[in-house]
């Protein structure tokens, strides 16, 4: 039988117990005698439905702090806006195009492209020459990324900058099957198109200006013919290895 005797008791020296009244302690254990403790959490709020048992602290509490620090993050550390590809790539085809027309000789490309020195390498020696078709690509992409341009992709070699770029994630290698459709899909503009004949002095590099039909690349290519000219090439080519992604480059 419930026992109601010492539900509620008086003590002077309490301002506000559980009942809420000045001078009122509230025993829910003398209900049930002290016996049944471990039932209490579920009885109570059935017994009392005016009154309010929860232990929560409201979520603006617990959580206020860690909400404003988030959101603190969110305003001091905001995450980098992604770079504008299709503006990179504008750049860098505008860049080789500045100089079709202007640079009509290998010495005029090697004095504007190569490298300091390049005549005393062991390329130089061996072949008499200095193919600057790789130091021209470059160039212009230095010119275009900046800083973003990675420093161990500053070559003067074909082979190699294909290599660079495959350690950054940034070549793209020219599939056995469906040439043209992967072409569409995958190379934009401003791209770098890496080409492989025989033997090293059959490698070159040219910028890709647009991409057409049925496989077509219109490109702007450095010592062409010892120039900076408009190029033509077909992804069917058996040349065509594989292309350096400049958006890839620009993220």
């Amino acid at each position: 039988m419930i026992n109601c005797t010492n539900l509620f008791t008086y003590n002077p020296y309490v301002n506000f117990g559980y009942s809420g009244y000045p001078g009122v302690n509230f025993n829910p254990y003398s209900i049930f005698g002290g016996s049944m403790p471990m039932m209490m959490p579920m009885m109570m709020p059935m017994m009392f439905p005016q009154m309010n048992f929860s232990t929560q602290q409201p979520a603006s509490q617990t959580n206020g702090t860690n909400e404003a620090k988030s959101q603190g993050n969110e305003v001091t550390n905001p995450t980098k806006a992604p770079a504008d590809a299709s503006g990179v790539r504008a750049q860098m085809v505008a860049k080789a195009k500045s100089y079709v027309g202007k640079v009509n000789s290998s010495a005029e490309g090697n004095a504007l492209f190569s490298p300091k020195g390049y005549k005393n390498t062991g390329w130089y020696k061996r072949y008499g020459r200095w193919g600057w078709c790789c130091d021209f690509a470059v160039s212009c992409a230095k010119d275009t990324l900046g800083s973003n341009y990675p420093k161990d992709m500053i070559t003067s070699s074909p082979g190699g900058l294909a290599a660079k770029a495959e350690k950054h994630d940034a070549y793209l290698k020219v599939p056995s099957t469906n040439k043209s459709s992967w072409l569409s899909a995958n190379i934009k503009p401003g791209d770098i198109i890496y080409m492989k004949g025989s033997g090293d002095s059959g490698k070159h590099i040219a910028v890709v200006e647009s991409i057409g039909s049925n496989g077509e690349i219109k490109a702007v290519s450095g010592n062409s013919g010892g120039k900076v000219k408009n190029a033509k090439y077909n992804i069917n080519s058996s040349g065509i290895y594989g292309f350096v992604s400049l958006g890839k480059l620009a993220a």
